[in-house]
């Protein structure tokens, strides 16, 4: 089944959709489709239902006399029945819902989005789906179930632990943002790499704000002048979102506390030492925030490689960050219209803040996503960032393979610079005295700069086979 032509990217989570819808089983089967809001998961199931005549319907935010109306006036549309249908409970929406196939014919895909809507007010209906999927539970053609949902916990929950559905869903997919390549390519920008970066290092993939910004891309030479107008002028949808998408998220009940800590992470404390001191918590209070925010998908938790028990938390939404660090602590002066004096005053922090820290996130993110097994020098099995015991040597990025008896090695090390200067040989010397004091001091050297290098270090490099130079046309295109 070909991808509509209207729907950019996404290839891979379509095959599998399809793949899925397309099966031959004999029993209904399950699939759960989630990921944060305006990631395109509903683009991607009504396209699928469009293509394949199967039955689709968003939940509504309301209570369950209304949602048990919507569904019956979509079944009834979708049967094209005479007279309008009448649900009077939710299990007689599934029984009607599980006789798809014989009313279209043939296997056609049935999709409730937004499941978790309807569970915060009618929590059996996990348990009623439960009687209709698996082995000889259903007396109808089998049918391919999809539920969709924005909240991540919640959504897991519907398979975990001892929850009715564990064990019932054959595809579990999530709907991430775009990676920088792909959203480079999204928003036209993928022959300016340097453009690509800093534009993505404040809006991030998510594939929704090219719509909330009017289709509005920035073009080389006026960036400022989009940041200006899109994401710190008041009337703009954008202006705003990076505060509103954590507000609407339902997982998130203490808003204040865990708004806390994000700006935290997104201000710099980025260990739990670093967050029990920024925000005073208990560990006890500390460790289910974060297990809060990492569930519902708005904090990655990334293990040291070189170090046991060590963790470092980054924030996965960039407009998150940019309304923590830039819109956030001006609004005064940007509800005044004096966005461009914000944007200026703001450059240290854009550059120390977002700029750098964005960096690292692409080049890690290059390293597992798209480099060769020979520019890591091994097969990677972990890579992140680490602070060597003994003497402070941060390194921005280290990767370990695993070996044969479950140990790991380190296989490279690197610096990520997100400066206007070239980089020299003294970063290389920092790496190599760094090297030495591993147990492969033979490993990777990688160097990520902004900006490249110098003549010094490209001819130095060119001599090494342990040296590889990575600048942001390399990151945006090469392996």
């Amino acid at each position: 089944m070909q991808k509509p032509t209207d729907l950019f990217g996404r290839d891979d989570e379509w095959a599998r959709l399809v793949a899925f819808a397309e099966a031959t089983s004999l029993e209904p089967r399950l699939a759960l489709v989630y990921g944060r809001r305006r990631q395109g998961k509903s683009l991607l199931l009504t396209a699928l239902c469009e293509q394949m005549g199967g039955f689709y319907w968003e939940a509504l935010d309301g209570e369950e006399a209304q949602n048990l109306a919507s569904i019956a006036a979509a079944w009834s549309n979708w049967v094209r029945a005479s007279t309008p249908i009448r649900f009077a409970s939710w299990e007689e929406v599934i029984s009607a819902l599980m006789t798809a196939g014989e009313v279209a014919g043939r296997s056609v895909p049935v999709v409730l989005d937004e499941i978790p809507r309807i569970i915060s007010r009618t929590p059996e209906l996990p348990s009623l789906l439960q009687r209709v999927l698996g082995p000889g539970r259903s007396k109808h053609a089998a049918i391919p179930l999809v539920l969709c949902g924005s909240a991540f916990g919640e959504m897991r929950r519907l398979i975990d632990g001892p929850a009715p559905l564990r064990g019932r869903a054959v595809l579990e997919l999530l709907i991430q943002p775009f990676d920088f390549r792909s959203a480079a390519a999204f928003w036209g920008l993928e022959s300016n790499p340097d453009l690509a970066f800093r534009h993505h290092a404040f809006v991030g993939g998510t594939p929704a704000y090219r719509a909330l910004a009017s289709s509005d891309s920035p073009t080389d030479g006026n960036l400022d002048r989009w940041v200006i107008d899109r994401l710190l002028d008041p009337p703009s949808s954008l202006f705003r979102d990076g505060r509103i998408a954590v507000a609407e998220d339902v997982q998130l009940g203490d808003q204040q506390r865990y708004w806390g800590l994000l700006a935290a992470i997104a201000d710099g404390a980025r260990t739990w030492g670093a967050l029990e001191k920024a925000l005073g918590h208990g560990r006890g209070t500390l460790n289910h925030a974060l297990n809060v925010v990492i569930d519902a998908g708005w904090v990655s938790k990334r293990p040291d490689p070189l170090r046991a028990n060590r963790a470092t938390y980054v924030i996965d939404e960039p407009m998150v960050r940019f309304y923590r660090l830039v819109t956030e602590p001006h609004l005064q002066r940007l509800n005044a219209g004096r966005g461009r004096e914000v944007w200026r005053d703001v450059r240290p922090v854009v550059a120390s803040q977002i700029l750098a820290p964005h960096l690292e996130y692409l080049a890690l993110d290059w390293l597992v996503r798209f480099a060769a097994s020979e520019t890591v020098g091994g097969s990677l099995s972990l890579a992140g960032s680490t602070v060597l015991k003994g003497r402070s040597s941060q390194i921005d990025i280290a990767a370990v393979e695993a070996t044969a008896r479950g140990a790991t090695r380190p296989i490279l090390i690197g610096e990520v610079k997100a400066t206007d200067e070239r980089v020299g040989v003294d970063q290389l010397s920092r790496l190599d005295d760094i090297a030495a004091r591993l147990t492969n001091p033979g490993c990777k050297r990688l160097i990520v700069s902004k900006a490249g290098f110098t003549t010094d270090l490209e001819r130095a490099a060119s001599r090494r086979p342990d040296v590889e130079l990575v600048d942001l046309v390399r990151l945006y295109t090469g392996t």
